[in-house]
């Protein structure tokens, strides 16, 4: 099976709805979108019914694509996620302001913040501040020499047990998960009156998340460090 169409694949998780998408990445557009919802008056996700909702829609999209489908984007909108905040000051010497010098910084957050947690996956890593010789910045200068830089760093996580559960939920279609993304985060930068899966796809596949590192488990050819979206090689 196989096909010239480029596509990304959403699959949105909440209490009471589950909702997929397929959009063409060349132009973003609907490829195949189906929902579901249904009563629930508990705080927890009924798998069963998630397999059965895969169940009703996988073949059906890999029919349309003439494609299988391999990674997916999953949402989550509930409130299992918890944030953690810290804060790292280092000397710069007056140097400039580099990726390397940032690149530590950033490695030595996310390893402390991974050996505090424990049994917690990170799911969103975001520079909320730059401090640079006791100047305030909302994003990174371009070109900037300084003798010390501190950056306000906050961590969105998941119980580990829960993105597993998935996994092995995806993995019975042999899909697995590209990202995990919280709904709650990503909504920030959507018009509140216009909050949909297409909408929520779309930011995500754009990256516009300006302070957001994104942590991907191998290199990127050449990418500059002053695009919107990080990438962290982790």
């Amino acid at each position: 099976m196989s096909s010239d169409i480029q596509f990304e694949t959403f699959l949105l998780v909440s209490y009471k709805k589950f909702s997929i998408l397929v959009i063409k990445t060349s132009d973003l557009q609907k490829i195949y979108q189906e929902e579901i919802q249904f009563s629930n008056d508990s705080n927890q996700i009924n798998l069963d019914e998630l397999n059965f909702f895969l169940d009703n829609n996988i073949l059906k999209i890999e029919k349309i694509l003439k494609n299988f489908i391999k990674n997916i984007y999953l949402i989550i909108d509930f409130n299992n996620f918890f944030p953690v905040k810290i804060s790292l000051k280092k000397n710069n010497f007056g140097n400039k302001l580099s990726l390397n010098s940032l690149s530590n910084t950033l490695n030595e957050a996310k390893d402390l913040c991974s050996k505090t947690l424990g049994e917690k996956k990170i799911v969103h890593f975001i520079i909320e501040n730059y401090v640079i010789d006791e100047k305030h910045f909302s994003y990174l200068p371009k070109n900037i020499n300084c003798k010390n830089f501190s950056l306000d760093l906050k961590f969105i996580c998941l119980s580990s047990d829960l993105s597993k559960s998935f996994e092995q939920t995806l993995k019975r279609y042999q899909i697995s998960i590209k990202q995990v993304v919280s709904f709650d985060y990503i909504k920030e930068f959507i018009d509140k009156d216009d909050i949909d899966i297409h909408n929520l796809s779309k930011i995500i596949v754009k990256g516009s998340f300006e302070n957001e590192v994104l942590i991907v488990n191998k290199r990127i050819k050449k990418q500059g460090f002053f695009e919107k979206f990080f990438n962290f090689f982790s």
